[in-house]
């Protein structure tokens, strides 16, 4: 019973930030609003949170965590990208706030993320995928993927995310050949 009641809380508290970031920006939100907004006191914020810059970290990271989660439990890179643009698209009033937010700045995150998959992947396979994709050296190859999926997922976000994630799967396959990778 604990379990639901928190698992409510923060999803309240998670619904009144993403309204509120839309509302007045991360710059002016209190953490009176956000708990007037909520439905909640104060005290109850701060059993989850330490303030609204934990709060955000920690749904940044809670994110983070369950995009890498598509990585993990499936293969082919086309199925992660799919889930991935699922999850934003599912999520899309929370993603769309954060976009917005000059404290989580979003172009750098989704670079992060990127970069992180990246580096977990095979040297060799890495290297032979930016080949064949970028006939550049390597820095600048990875640059190039990192630039090209964060301006695609920006642009997709910031404009209402109209197009399925099928849509923008076959942009990005038109651009970046994932086979054999």
């Amino acid at each position: 019973m604990t379990q639901k009641r928190q698992t409510q809380t923060k999803t309240a508290i998670k619904t009144a930030l993403t309204q509120l970031l839309q509302e007045v920006g991360f710059e002016q939100l209190t953490v009176r609003q956000l708990c007037q907004r909520a439905g909640i006191n104060r005290g109850t914020f701060y059993l989850h949170y330490q303030d609204k810059f934990d709060l955000m970290e920690q749904l940044k990271e809670e994110t983070l965590s369950q995009l890498r989660t598509f990585f993990i439990e499936n293969q082919e890179h086309n199925v992660h990208l799919v889930l991935v643009l699922e999850y934003i698209k599912e999520n899309y009033d929370f993603i769309y706030a954060l976009s917005q937010s000059n404290y989580l700045n979003f172009k750098a995150t989704i670079r992060e993320f990127m970069l992180q998959l990246f580096q977990r992947e095979d040297p060799a396979d890495l290297e032979a995928f930016l080949g064949r994709n970028f006939p550049i050296s390597q820095k600048y190859a990875l640059e190039c993927v990192l630039s090209l999926v964060e301006g695609i997922i920006n642009l997709w976000v910031s404009s209402g995310a109209k197009e399925s994630p099928q849509e923008i799967r076959d942009i990005f396959s038109k651009v970046i050949d994932f086979t054999n990778w």
